[in-house]
């Protein structure tokens, strides 16, 4: 599901409001993104509308949350794999986190940057089923600056060690800054479709494989 539909002007599907639609109990179909096995739900601006909505329901029905949550849970299982992409806050990010198996974060490696994630993992270690686990995924690494990011590291895993809740791991190779990144997204196209020999293809080639075999394993 792609709520921001910043994932659909990356594949050049238009923007929709088939996340919005779903979200109130109405049938929808997935868009094909012209890739094997790719799908999106795409959204628009009218999830604002439900987001509203939910919030007036969470008033009158602390389960309401909950029921979303089961919405988003079940548009996956007809896939292997299913990817929501959420604002960053609100009542529609909380039931994708109270939905998810597995959250990522992604994180660059500075102070701020670190205390807004330290902020999302324990609003998430509160929402998540007990199943659930979070990921760190640090992205735009600089070797000019790997004191901060060391430095970062650490105050992340003592989060990660120190604080009940959902097991966290941080993948500690990360997605280093690249300008294929940004000029794959000028491009519309994935990172893969743009320079698959990248040393950013390379990475995120490295995290799905490390994700995905921690997910089976």
């Amino acid at each position: 599901t792609d709520h921001q539909a910043d994932a659909g002007k990356l594949l050049v599907v238009s923007s929709g409001d088939q996340v919005a639609r779903y979200l109130r109990g109405k049938s929808v179909a997935n868009e094909d993104t012209g890739r094997p096995g790719l799908y999106i739900m795409p959204g628009n601006g009218t999830l604002a509308t439900v987001e509203r909505m939910l919030r007036s329901e969470l008033d009158i029905d602390p389960n309401a949350l909950h029921d979303a949550a089961e919405l988003l849970r079940e548009a996956g299982q007809n896939f292997d794999y299913l990817i929501i992409d959420t604002a960053k806050k609100g009542e529609l990010q909380h039931a994708a986190v109270l939905a998810a198996d597995v959250l990522v974060i992604p994180t660059m490696l500075d102070l701020a940057s670190a205390s807004n994630t330290v902020t999302m993992v324990r609003l998430a270690r509160n929402l998540m089923r007990e199943a659930g686990r979070i990921v760190i995924l640090p992205v735009g690494l600089d070797g000019r600056r790997r004191s901060i990011q060391r430095q970062v590291i650490t105050q992340l895993m003592g989060v990660a060690d120190n604080e009940p809740g959902a097991p966290i791991r941080i993948y500690a190779d990360g997605i280093p800054q690249c300008a294929a990144i940004q000029n794959a997204g000028m491009a519309r196209k994935t990172i893969w479709e743009f320079d698959p020999s990248s040393e950013a293809a390379k990475a995120y080639d490295g995290f799905m494989c490390w994700l995905t075999e921690a997910d089976n394993g």
